[in-house]
Order: structure tokens, then C-alpha cells, then sequence
């Protein structure tokens, strides 16, 4: 493959290291003239004679090309034949494919990686995106009592992966080390110049003797189920496992789990067959999903409401509290634990609002994870005419050249989403706009109860509900800014997903603000029985243990002081007394 004067050369066999009587001489063999002398359907020989200066033959290397039938593996083998009239040792140097495309011009996925396992079978990959070789390559040896087992070059959803095998049951050792290397690391442009570089173990072979290694190359999807059709133990990471090749993209996030993401596509599998249509499969996948946690919606914004709601309505105890004990920070702790108690309000319900969020943040990487990765989402569309690729971003209308946006270019941390940007994205921009109304119709206690609140505000600091609320409200409209700006250069799909659950939550929060406002109208109804204090929840009556505990705690500290001073009094009126005694008897003197 030639651009732009670099040329690259897949399965290059570029070098030929030769130990002759003492002597090693590197022979390059990218410029050689290769015969073809095998050539049938499924297989391809190639071989070249390495000659003396006086013109006698030394060393015949060949290569041969084997494709398998029904499935797209071929295998690689390398001989070398020894002409010459003594023994030679000699080692090769192999390149692997080359010219590998990128998928998407938004996210660098293509990566070369080395898969090795030690002696105590433990697996090590090491990976490199173009970005890490422009410096300088990065050698990957062997280590004592180990193997390479694989390396290769992939993108979001195909791979090469080449892997030495061995005839029976000899162990297939012959790679010395690897080398992850670029063609071209001056040019900036993005090229398909990652190149893999494979060195041999030097052989001893005896005159007229010969010796081969063969690679078996995998090309294909890196799509599980492609893998396990071609051969069971390329999923099989304890075997070969080119499942592996998935980690570098899945990234290291602690919410993500394996089984996650496969039952993310298997349900984005299953949904397609039902509309075969996968944008509308991600429909039925959030109408699903938010409908079993529908419950727990339902229990968190009650909880939030009631729990905002019973702020305001003890803020003017808990204002006289303060004023109560201005400098008495441990009673005042004591006293709001048994204010709490006394009107069965969970301070701990705040924290039920990231239920939801954190119950499908797995889900939500899990299905980024299967847009990134499952090779039957490529090229997917929603419409045909806007959304054409689900696992890209939608690019309603691309910029040539890519628009940077001044000011929040320079922002720090976030200012690299605003520059070269390539296209005009507009789902993110629907996605914030819909996570924006979900949080405006989320049920909130009534404006005339927050401005009753802040009047009850103390001059000792603090913020009222009516602040709190107002705080958590921009910090609400903070995520419905961020949130789009994240998802800007993520596919599509991901966006429509999230989308659909705001709306899902939008129908939601109205339903259960119908529910509170007519459980609110039978409360005004019932009149006096609306004043009987509710039975204690769990965790108001151990509140209010915790409390009475405290109390019961400080009386007898307190007890114990004043006993220690009594004492300490005590003792100092006896030592006075003594001194006046010592005082008196002197004079007397």
C-alpha cells in the first residue's frame, strides 16, 4: 500500500539474519524477486534463493499462503532451506498485515496488541494505539517461561490476529519478541501504517537440512459469535481467547461487568427480531428496562418529595434549635437526630436519587459497549436519512473543514469537545434538552412552602430548603449541559437510548405528581386525622435510640465532670487550708 510516497507491505517477510562460520550478515529480502512455484485454489508458494558473492547458493526461503475452507483463517508458513556447505543459524523477520482501516473518524480504535501467557498460565495483553508508536516502536520480548500466543491489529469490530502454531504436540516458541512499529511515524496524517514486526528464535539447521514456522492468521469480525463459528477456542480466553482483543475498548470503567455487555447484545440481538429495525430494538429495550425499574422510580421520587417536603416543614425547629445551643455543636447534633425521629424524616432519603442513576449506569456502558463493538450495529440506521449509523454519531450536517468554537475551545478539561469538531450533532442537543424536562417535571414541594422556609433562615449561616432546592436545581441544569457535551462524539445510539429514557422518565414524573397531588387532596379530606403523628419508621426509631442513647451518654459525662471538679475543688481548698496551717506555724516561730 502506497500513500503519500510511504509504502507498506502486508506479511512483508523483511530480514534474514545468517550465521555462517562465525560470521552474521543481515540479508533484507523486501527488494528480492519471489517465485511462485506452487499455485492452486486454496494455496500459494513462494520462494527466493539467497546466493554467496561467488555466486553459490546459500539459503532458500519460502512462503506459503493455506486458506481453510468455511472459515476466514489462512495459515503463514516460512521455511528455510540450508544450501550452503556447512551449518548456518539463522533467524527471520516477519511483518504482519498492514494498510488497517479506521472505523469512524471520531474515536481512535485501531490498536495494536500482543496477547502472552506465562508459565503459571496467567495472560498478559499489551496494546497500543497509533498515538503511543509516533515516538518511537515499543518491543514486546518474551519472557522466561512464557509465550506469545497472539498479536494483532484491530478496529471497533474487525481483527487480524496472527498466532504461532506447531506441528502436534510441540510447543509453538519460535517468536522472539514483537515489535508494535509504524511505517510512516513523521507524517501526521492518520495512516494505515500500524505494523506488527515478528522476530524468530535463531535456528541451527545442518547442511541440506531444512526448517519452517507457520503463523495462523485469523481476518475477520471480532464479533463473539463469528469467532466461536470459526473455531470454539478463539473465545476460550484460558486457549487462544481473541476475545480479548474487546478489553482495550471496553476501557476500565468499575461499573462495567462482561455479562453485562453480552446481555446487552443479546437483548439488542432478540429486540431486532422482533422489529428488524435497531433503533426501534433500543426502543423496546428502554420500555422494558424502565418498566422493571419502575418500582424503584416510583419509591424514589416519593421519597425525595416527602423528604424535601418535611424539611421545610421542621426548618422552624430546627432554627430554634440553633438559637437554642448557638455554640454547642454536639448537642445540637444530638437534638436535630431526635428531631428527625420525632417526625419520621430520613435524611438519608437524599441519597435515593442516585438509585436509579446508578442502577443503569452499567446498563448505559454495557450498550456503549455493544454499539462499539457488535459488528451487526455497523451501518445500522434508525430512518435511513439522518440517524444511518447507530454506532456513530449522527452528523446531520458535516463541516470541511471542522468548525473550533472560540472561548470554550480554551476551557480546560472539556474544551478539546469544542474544537475540530466535524459535524453538527443533534441528538446530544435533543438528549440535554429531554434530561432538562425531565428534572423540571420531577415532583418538588410548592413554591409558597420554600419562601415560608427561608424566612426561618438564622443569621448563623446555613442554607434554607428553599437554597437547597435551588442548588440542586442548578446542578441539575449543570448535567443537562455536561451530559450532551459527553455524549457529543458517541454513537448515536447510545443518545437515542438515553433520550428515550428521559422521556420514559418525563411520563413518569407526571404520573406520579397526579399520584402525590390526589394523595395530598385525601390528606386536606380526612382533616384532624391528618394530624396523627405516623407509626416511627426503622430508621426514625433508631434515630431515635441513637438520640436517647447520646443524651443518656452526655448526662453521665456530665456527671462525671461535675463530680471530677467537686472533687478537684475539694482538693484545692484542703491544699489551701494546709498552706495557711504552714503559714501560721511560721509566724508562730
Amino acid at each position: 500500500m502506497e500513500q503519500t510516497g510511504a509504502t507498506f507491505r502486508s506479511f512483508e517477510t523483511n530480514l534474514l539474519r545468517l550465521r555462517i562460520g562465525g560470521q552474521t550478515t543481515d540479508y533484507n529480502l523486501d527488494n528480492l524477486n519471489w517465485a511462485l512455484s506452487v499455485s492452486t485454489p486454496e494455496k500459494a508458494t513462494f520462494s527466493t534463493t539467497l546466493t554467496a558473492d561467488g555466486g553459490a547458493p546459500l539459503i532458500r526461503v519460502t512462503k506459503t499462503y493455506a486458506l481453510r475452507q468455511g472459515a476466514p483463517v489462512f495459515d503463514l508458513q516460512l521455511g528455510i532451506e540450508n544450501l550452503s556447505a556447512g551449518d548456518a543459524e539463522a533467524s527471520l523477520i516477519q511483518d504482519g498485515p498492514t494498510g488497517f482501516p479506521e472505523e469512524g473518524r471520531y474515536m481512535a480504535s485501531r490498536r495494536l496488541m500482543a496477547f502472552t501467557r506465562k508459565a503459571d498460565g496467567s495472560a498478559e495483553m499489551k496494546s497500543f494505539l497509533r498515538s503511543e508508536l509516533t515516538a518511537a516502536p515499543r518491543i514486546v520480548p518474551r519472557p522466561e517461561r512464557s509465550e506469545h500466543v497472539w498479536a494483532g491489529v484491530s478496529n471497533k469490530y474487525f481483527g487480524v490476529f496472527l498466532r504461532p502454531i506447531a506441528a502436534g504436540d510441540a510447543k509453538a516458541d519460535f517468536v522472539r519478541s514483537i515489535t508494535a512499529r509504524l511505517g510512516a511515524p513523521e507524517l501526521k496524517t492518520d495512516l494505515g501504517d500500524l505494523i506488527l514486526r515478528f522476530e524468530t528464535t535463531p535456528r541451527t539447521i545442518a547442511h541440506g537440512a531444512a526448517t519452517s514456522m507457520t503463523f495462523e492468521v485469523y481476518a475477520g469480525s471480532k464479533n463473539t459469535d463469528h469467532l466461536r463459528s470459526a473455531n470454539p477456542a478463539f473465545v476460550d480466553r484460558n486457549s487462544i481467547g481473541y476475545v480479548a482483543a474487546h478489553d482495550p475498548d471496553r476501557g476500565c470503567c468499575p461499573c462495567q461487568f462482561e455479562w453485562v455487555n453480552d446481555l446487552m447484545i443479546w437483548a439488542l440481538e432478540k429486540s431486532y427480531l422482533i422489529c428488524r429495525n435497531y433503533g426501534i430494538a433500543i426502543l423496546l429495550l428502554v420500555i422494558v428496562i424502565r418498566t422493571l425499574l419502575h418500582p424503584l422510580a416510583v419509591f424514589q421520587q416519593k421519597s425525595m418529595y416527602r423528604m424535601q417536603e418535611a424539611m421545610v416543614r421542621i426548618q422552624p425547629k430546627l432554627t430554634a434549635m440553633r438559637e437554642k445551643y448557638p455554640n454547642d455543636k454536639q448537642k445540637q447534633a444530638q437534638e436535630q437526630m431526635r428531631i428527625y425521629a420525632e417526625e419520621n424524616v430520613n435524611p438519608a432519603a437524599s441519597l435515593v436519587g442516585m438509585i436509579p442513576l446508578v442502577v443503569q449506569m452499567p446498563i448505559l456502558i454495557g450498550l456503549w459497549s455493544a454499539l462499539n463493538n457488535d459488528v451487526n450495529l455497523r451501518h445500522a440506521p434508525l430512518d435511513g436519512w439522518w440517524i444511518r449509523d447507530l454506532s456513530a454519531p449522527d452528523s446531520l450536517i458535516a463541516f470541511s473543514p471542522p468548525v473550533t468554537i472560540p472561548v470554550l475551545s480554551w476551557l480546560p478539561l472539556i474544551g478539546r469537545a469544542f474544537t475540530d469538531i466535524p459535524s453538527l450533532n443533534i441528538l446530544p442537543i435533543l438528549m440535554g434538552v429531554s434530561m432538562y424536562l425531565q428534572q423540571k417535571y420531577m415532583p418538588k414541594p410548592a413554591m409558597a412552602m420554600k419562601q415560608e422556609a427561608a424566612k426561618t433562615q438564622t443569621a448563623a449561616g446555613g442554607m434554607n430548603p428553599e437554597e437547597q432546592l435551588r442548588q440542586q436545581q442548578m446542578m441539575a441544569n449543570m448535567m443537562s449541559v455536561m451530559f450532551p457535551v459527553m455524549f457529543y462524539y458517541q454513537p448515536a445510539g447510545l443518545a437515542v437510548y438515553w433520550m428515550f429514557t428521559n422521556v420514559f422518565g418525563i411520563a413518569e414524573s407526571l404520573r406520579i405528581r397526579k399520584q402525590l397531588e390526589r394523595e395530598k387532596k385525601l390528606i386536606a379530606a380526612r382533616g384532624p386525622v391528618a394530624a396523627v403523628p405516623k407509626r416511627p419508621s426503622i430508621l426514625g426509631g433508631i434515630m431515635k435510640k441513637m438520640a436517647q442513647k447520646a443524651e443518656e451518654f452526655q448526662k453521665k459525662a456530665d456527671e462525671l465532670t461535675k463530680q471530677e471538679e467537686g472533687k478537684k475543688k475539694d482538693r484545692n481548698r484542703k491544699d489551701d487550708g494546709d498552706q495557711r496551717k504552714d503559714r501560721d506555724r511560721k509566724d508562730k516561730k
